[in-house]
């Protein structure tokens, strides 16, 4: 397989209500960067470059249109007999959500090409469907109790409040969230790491329910390890597990009792498929989402948590509600809290060119 073309197309969807707080701090747009890629038979490939995590650059300032510009030109023309080529012809540094994205791109164009969904070139599906997790940003305790309540009424059952703040605040949050959870929901309490080790093992200590994971409350992985084995909590880890060598640490230590899955923080679909199933191999729990993305990312994360079987899918995510924009008016149908598995070969995503508009990069 061959690249002879590119186009990058900036998504700057603003977030629904005006904005979103973690303890990364607050973002109003989405600032992504759409890549299609053309090989030489005509087909288009699709990824999407998403922010790491909330403290990383934008993909649409400038400096990373150029990186992504300079990556492409390196591909074009080169025969690529696998998608994990990328990496090695884009060397060292950490680009890990530039490698996904261009990674993410020749892997719908290898599923186009054989006429399959790209679940299948993941291992297969296990499921139909799958369920979503609901997401509230760091918001008032009233308006999170208020949310939650809403979203639980539409069928949620896995409820996600982002806290990190201060210790009182953060106390009046979870008991907000648990008391608008149903009886047979989970709630996630994340931290996104914003958390030091004696204020996550205090405010862990302040509640006895069984319906709570606390997500990434510290921002390492041994400092997880520690507060797991301290306070004995039900831990799910997210960004921490920057490797395939933490999941196999996750597998070998077992104390936590779920896991984040984030092709993007592991700068490839591939790798996260591998850390798929060790998890699953060792019937660790899994949250398949990413970084926050659109139509790409949603179907990237749909197909990967599509070969999760029951009982370990803790949930999936459809990262378009939250966005007021999208590139394919189709794609992947949500309802009941649901996300289903789509019917076209790929990604399933075909952009409209009048919802992408000019391209900031074209590459011939």
């Amino acid at each position: 397989m061959r690249i002879v073309g590119a186009k990058l197309f900036p998504l700057d969807y603003p977030f629904v209500g005006g904005g979103y707080a973690t303890s990364y701090g607050a973002r109003t747009h989405l600032n992504n960067v759409l890549v299609a890629l053309e090989a030489e038979d005509g087909i288009v490939g699709y990824g999407e470059i998403s922010r790491v995590t909330g403290a990383s650059p934008r993909p649409t300032d400038p400096d990373q249109v150029a990186q992504a510009e300079g990556a492409i030109r390196t591909l074009l023309n080169v025969p690529l007999a696998a998608p994990r080529d990328v990496a090695s012809l884009l060397g060292g540094g950490d680009s890990r959500n530039l490698t996904c994205g261009l990674e993410t791109a020749l892997l719908d164009l290898q599923a186009k090409t054989a006429g399959v969904p790209l679940s299948v070139l993941f291992g297969g599906m296990r499921r139909d469907s799958v369920p979503c997790y609901y997401s509230i940003g760091q918001a008032a305790p009233d308006e999170v109790a208020a949310r939650l309540t809403e979203a639980a009424g539409e069928g949620y059952r896995i409820l996600q409040v982002k806290i990190g703040g201060d210790p009182a605040t953060d106390t009046a949050r979870v008991a907000a969230a648990l008391d608008a959870a149903p009886d047979d929901a989970i709630v996630l309490p994340d931290a996104n790491g914003g958390l030091s080790p004696s204020d996550a093992a205090a405010l862990i200590a302040r509640f006895d329910d069984p319906r709570l994971y606390w997500e990434e409350p510290c921002k390492t992985y041994e400092e997880n390890r520690l507060l797991g084995e301290r306070t004995g909590a039900r831990l799910l880890l997210d960004q921490c597990m920057a490797g395939l060598d933490r999941y196999l640490d996750v597998c070998r230590e077992g104390f936590s009792a779920a896991v984040g899955l984030k092709a993007t923080i592991l700068g490839s679909p591939v790798r996260a498929r591998i850390a798929r199933d060790l998890c699953v191999e060792h019937g660790i729990r899994l949250k398949v989402d990413d970084s926050w993305g659109a139509d790409i990312g949603t179907a990237l994360a749909l197909h990967l948590a599509l070969g999760v079987p029951d009982p370990l899918l803790l949930s999936g995510v459809d990262m378009r509600l939250y966005f007021d924009g999208r590139c394919d008016p189709a794609g992947p149908s949500f309802a009941a809290a649901e996300l289903q598995a789509g019917q076209g070969v790929g990604l399933g995503i075909s952009p409209d060119p009048e919802a992408l508009g000019p391209p900031i990069v074209e590459i011939r």
